[in-house]
């Protein structure tokens, strides 16, 4: 496993996916929501004025024998993970987050309307989605081809116990602001923790 990195993401190098809020909000795609579109504008805009990008990340190699991932000073067990990988050599471990002051603001409109709050969650959700996005594009230009799709703890059989070790592994709490609570909460709540596998060259 390589160093740990992190990468200079600015909140205005992001493009909060809207569509994305508001399938987070359980509209359909295409959905007539003009009855929240004032408040969807302006939750984007306070979002976007509150996001401070974080995202800290390591290289390491990938072994894989049956459903065990080694990524050397830390293994996985989880079939879905050994799937998604299959055919890379190596991996992107990252950790990246919205920053607190997203998570402060969702929680103030939430203390004053649960509908509003609801909203800025998430857009939250959506910021923090940006911030991976970008992330991984910078990923592929470092690695010279598209990562894998991310694969996160929780997802599939990928247990979330598996958050402790991988966000110490990448000292997210020092190089992020990212922590943990007893239940595999993070703070702040618009973070994420993920692995993008490269695929080998032949």
């Amino acid at each position: 496993m390589g160093a740990v990195c992190k990468l200079r993401i600015l909140a205005d190098e992001l493009d909060i996916n809207m569509e994305e809020a508001k399938r987070y909000m359980g509209y359909a795609k295409g959905a007539d929501v003009s009855d929240a579109e004032d408040i969807l504008k302006r939750a984007h805009d306070d979002i976007k004025s509150a996001l401070k990008p974080s995202v800290c990340y390591t290289i390491t190699f990938v072994k894989i024998a049956e459903n065990l991932v080694d990524f050397g000073l830390i293994q996985m067990k989880s079939d879905a993970l050994s799937r998604n990988l299959k055919g890379c050599g190596s991996a992107f471990l990252f950790a990246a987050t919205a920053g607190p002051l997203v998570d402060r603001l969702i929680a103030k409109k939430q203390r004053f309307s649960l509908a509003e709050g609801a909203i800025y969650d998430a857009v939250g959700s959506a910021a923090a989605e940006a911030v991976c996005n970008e992330a991984c594009r910078r990923f592929e230009e470092m690695a010279g081809s598209k990562p894998k799709p991310r694969f996160s703890p929780g997802y599939g059989d990928l247990d979330i116990s598996i958050q402790p070790d991988f966000l110490r592994v990448l000292d997210a709490g020092r190089k992020c602001g990212i922590t943990l609570t007893d239940n595999y909460l993070m703070a702040p709540l618009k973070s994420v923790t993920a692995i993008a596998g490269i695929k080998s060259q032949n």
